[in-house]
């Protein structure tokens, strides 16, 4: 009996101590506490670490950055000069435009007072500008294409090929595109760029390629209907007017466009873009 109670005492005191030791133990949340903790700590520690290297590439960017508005800004104020002296070059015409202006005015025409705009000097101090500019040059023409979105965009070399071939100026050439198809956004039939043959009487001709169609624009100048007209303001009704010439109705007289307005003056738009200089309907564009 005696043996029992000892027995029963001891495990009694066994799990006693048991419970007391579980009981002091942490519990699973505990340690997952303490677990984030500490790596909340070490990862601050590193950020610590990375601000603190990171900060002289952080001041040598933001030096950049106050380098690079400050030339920009002289870039601009640079930008500005050139841009004022050319706008007032494209203003310098030759006594003979001034004298034009006046004869237009004496007419009473509607463009007058618009021409009037574009003379800045006397014409004693006026200069002549050769209006047969960078005629040539292909990289200009590809240049102007791509700003208007053109899929003529590459074919600048064409268009100058073909200004040798048929002494034609090629920016001509081009801007017959634009006044026709928008240079090609617009077309009417495949690779007519200049709608060639497209005519008022429903007519509709298409080319095989593009170099094709822009050979037929430079072929139609100079067939036997238009190559007596040397002056961008003959191929069209429009032009002819301003010009104070027998629209296309009269006998004999052909043009590469009947409208009489527009065409003309999309044409001259263009030119004065590719160009950089004014030219009106009196512009020659055969060489």
């Amino acid at each position: 009996m005696k043996n029992k109670i000892i027995i029963g005492l001891i495990v009694s005191l066994i799990l006693a101590g048991t419970l007391i030791v579980y009981v002091s133990l942490p519990s699973v949340e505990e340690k997952v506490s303490r677990h984030d903790q500490i790596v909340e700590e070490q990862i601050n520690e590193i950020r610590d670490k990375r601000d603190k290297a990171l900060l002289p590439y952080d001041e040598e960017i933001q030096k950049l950055q106050d380098q690079i508005k400050l030339t920009e800004q002289l870039k601009q104020d640079e930008l500005e000069t050139y841009n004022k002296e050319i706008n007032e070059l494209k203003k310098l015409f030759s006594m003979q435009y001034k004298e034009k202006v006046e004869v237009a005015c004496s007419e009473g025409q509607d463009r007058c007072e618009e021409m009037k705009k574009n003379i800045l000097l006397p014409p004693a101090k006026a200069k002549t500008i050769d209006p047969i500019i960078n005629k040539n040059d292909p990289v200009k023409l590809d240049k102007w294409f791509k700003s208007k979105h053109s899929p003529l965009n590459g074919y600048g070399w064409s268009f100058v090929e073909y200004a040798k071939k048929y002494k034609i100026d090629a920016d001509f050439a081009v801007c017959v595109t634009w006044a026709d198809s928008q240079s090609g956004k617009m077309l009417t039939t495949p690779n007519n760029w200049g709608n060639v043959g497209n005519n008022d009487r429903g007519d509709r001709i298409g080319y095989a390629t593009p170099e094709e169609g822009i050979e037929a624009i430079y072929k139609v100048m100079t067939n036997r209907y238009l190559s007596n007209n040397n002056k961008i303001g003959e191929m069209s009704n429009g032009g002819r007017r301003v010009l104070g010439l027998p629209q296309s109705s009269a006998k004999n007289v052909f043009v590469y466009a009947t409208s009489p307005v527009n065409w003309n003056n999309n044409v001259l738009h263009c030119m004065n873009e590719i160009k950089g200089v004014t030219v009106d309907e009196n512009y020659q564009f055969r060489f």
